[in-house]
């Protein structure tokens, strides 16, 4: 295997000045050889260049995308070796899941990233959902994503207009090309959500700017679910509107018929929170639960911010020279290479 090379090009995304990087701690701690993995890591300020740059310095059969705080186990290592091994893969992922030493507002967003109601199907992204199978591009997230580096290649690498939901693209593409795309709950990274509200809620914006930029410059049926949360911020403004002018009467039967979905969500929000107490306790499920309304505000009206103007980088701001890279030793040169 030295005479090709390694098996496995792990990409770490990162800031110019940022020094501490979580993902390189944690995969120092792991038995991984110079033959089989190297790690590159890629400085500059628009992470879809960024990684597109690092791709061309790769020297794997297969990329692995991590994001600077993710943290691997060596459980998850173990799943890695085992995928490479598999031939008919084209891209794999699982969750990312909070510490156990979070902070409380932290483990109340875990309950909002774990909800049906909030992020549907994505939702396995931030906790591990069922066994192995078969996926798409709504449950598997760059932070912790495997890619095999021809099906990238084929696909023409990341959106570099786009950030985030570069990989959304990128995974649409190759699942539309008859690419295998896989969902692994063991394989899963340690990462910290946001740490205050102000965060969270500006990084739900943020999704929903990318949702709406990807649909624009890749329009599929894919993103239809995505666009839920801007309906319903659309029809709740006008409904208000509705009653603060008085034109339609509170009490009254187009008012209730107006009212109805309203009700309908609010006992869906209740119906979620009593889901929620059997996984994440009462005091977090009930404090989380109205929460979950502005998480639909947020990501809708960031939804409608990206359908109306382009809020993400600006492309033409950014070019290849201004990303440096950086090829990281975490190895230890006495451990062989593992069996695939």
């Amino acid at each position: 295997m030295s005479e090709i090379g390694p098996r496995l090009s792990i990409i770490i995304a990162a800031p110019p000045d940022q020094e501490v990087l979580r993902s390189i701690e944690s995969l120092k701690c792991l038995n991984a050889s110079p033959n089989f993995a190297e790690v590159i890591v890629v400085r500059g300020c628009m992470p879809s260049i960024q990684r597109n740059v690092a791709v061309k310095h790769a020297s794997g059969e297969w990329l692995y995308f991590l994001d600077d705080d993710s943290m691997l186990s060596q459980q998850t290592w173990s799943g890695v070796i085992e995928w490479i091994g598999k031939g008919d893969v084209d891209v794999v992922g699982g969750p990312n899941l909070c510490p156990q030493d979070a902070s409380f507002v932290q483990s109340l967003f875990v309950v909002l990233l774990g909800s049906m109601l909030t992020f549907g199907p994505s939702r396995a992204r931030y906790v591990s959902l069922g066994e192995v199978r078969r996926s798409s591009e709504k449950e598997l997230i760059l932070c912790n994503l495997m890619v095999r580096k021809s099906a990238f290649e084929k696909a023409g690498g990341f959106d570099e207009a786009l950030y985030p939901n570069e990989e959304n693209a990128l995974m649409e593409s190759i699942g539309q090309s008859g690419g295998k795309i896989f969902y692994d709950p063991k394989l899963s990274v340690d990462r910290y959500p946001r740490s205050t509200m102000s965060a969270f809620f500006r990084m739900l914006f943020r999704y929903g700017c990318g949702r709406a930029q990807q649909f624009r410059r890749h329009p599929s049926t894919g993103s239809l679910l995505n666009m839920a949360p801007a309906i319903f911020l659309i029809y709740s403004l006008v409904v208000v509107g509705l009653f603060v002018f008085a034109v339609v009467p509170t009490v009254s039967t187009s008012g209730m018929i107006l009212l109805s979905p309203f009700m309908l969500y609010g006992m869906a929000l209740v119906g979620q929170m009593l889901l929620n107490i059997k996984t994440f306790r009462m005091t977090r499920s009930v404090l989380a639960m109205p929460m979950m309304f502005f998480c639909h505000v947020f990501y809708g009206a960031g939804f409608w911010a990206g359908c109306l103007m382009f809020v993400g980088h600006d492309r033409s701001t950014f070019d290849a020279s201004e990303v440096f890279i950086e090829k990281v030793s975490i190895t230890n040169p006495s451990v062989d290479s593992p069996t695939l």
